[in-house]
């Protein structure tokens, strides 16, 4: 590849990296110029765009790069591109004909699976990568989710309780664990989370949700100080990872005010604002009366104590 293209396929990439959509489109139409049929460039567009929300180009530079030479494995972002565009049945059957031969596709159908609520074909997906890859903590995580899901919760939280003990996938497990809201922790396992939380060498993501994880378990413990420190400092952190764009989100709703005459618009719009708004992390009525604190903190059933609507900051960790 041209050290120029090379360079601008970089400065997508890392564009995505920090959240910046819109100049990772710009760095990828430049690569594009001048490599238009590249199989690198084609998925470093893909990408932006998918992550601009054009599913439609996205899945056409997806489609482009795997007729290019593009790896196999971009499969799995082109089945995630028709997934979110609405096409769940064909971003599922893309990854179903012909079916994964290895761990990670079978992880990918199973989210897949997950996402559109079958959470029996989902169990089964991650069965299928965990007999490829035993200790796959991804596949584990999934199967968890779906243990959960059918109602197998005691299966759940031994797995969870399992991945704990795994670096790589520990905080998504601590959340899981936390969030099922009926496993309380003993001494030894909230010393763990404590120093998980406090681990240096954190990932940020992984930081946000040991933190949440430790908020939740301090609540339980009744340690409604230490829960409400934990809860501000994972609300912090997320504040930071999604940044509020009132002009974009303004204009979005005026769009929608005009594409939407009909009262059911109502709802549309309603259900936008929630989703539009920067996520945080709950925290109980209770927890926050008890701290005396008086600054909004988001609650339970996406209520904050303050009285503002918010969602939850971050998603199940089920290997999504």
């Amino acid at each position: 590849m041209n050290p120029r293209v090379a360079g601008y396929v970089r400065d997508s990439a890392r564009a995505l990296q920090r959240g910046d959509a819109m100049a990772a489109e710009s760095a990828s139409l430049l690569a594009l110029a001048l490599a238009p049929q590249h199989p690198e460039v084609l998925v470093a567009h893909a990408r932006a765009m998918h992550a601009r929300r054009n599913f439609d180009a996205a899945t056409e530079s997806y489609r482009a790069a795997l007729a290019a030479g593009a790896d196999d494995s971009i499969r799995i972002e082109l089945a995630g591109a028709l997934f979110d565009s609405g096409r769940k049945a064909d971003g599922i059957r893309q990854l179903e004909m012909p079916p994964p031969t290895d761990a990670e596709g079978w992880i990918a159908l199973g989210r897949l699976y997950d996402r559109d609520g079958n959470a029996r074909e989902a169990l089964a997906a991650a069965e299928r990568a965990l007999a490829l890859s035993a200790a796959h903590p991804t596949a584990q995580l999934l199967a968890a989710r779906c243990s959960t899901a059918l109602g197998d919760i005691d299966a759940a939280v031994a797995l969870y309780r399992r991945l704990t003990r795994i670096p790589a996938c520990a905080a998504r497990a601590w959340f899981a664990l936390l969030d099922l809201k009926t496993v309380r922790l003993d001494d030894e396992e909230l010393r763990r989370l404590q120093r998980l939380q406090d681990a240096p060498s954190l990932a940020e993501e992984d930081r946000i949700l040991a933190a949440a994880a430790l908020g939740q378990a301090m609540e339980q413990a009744g340690q409604a100080k230490e829960a409400f420190r934990a809860f501000e400092a994972a609300n912090r952190r997320q504040r930071m990872r999604a940044p509020w764009h009132a002009r974009a989100v303004s204009a979005r709703m005026q769009a929608i005010r005009r594409a939407f005459a009909e009262p059911a618009a109502h709802f549309v719009l309603a259900d936008f604002f929630r989703i539009a708004h920067a996520r945080f992390i709950p925290m109980s009525i209770g927890c926050w009366q008890a701290t005396g604190a008086r600054r909004g903190c988001a609650g339970r059933r996406g209520r904050s104590c303050g009285g503002r609507r918010r969602r939850r900051a971050a998603a199940l960790p089920s290997a999504r």
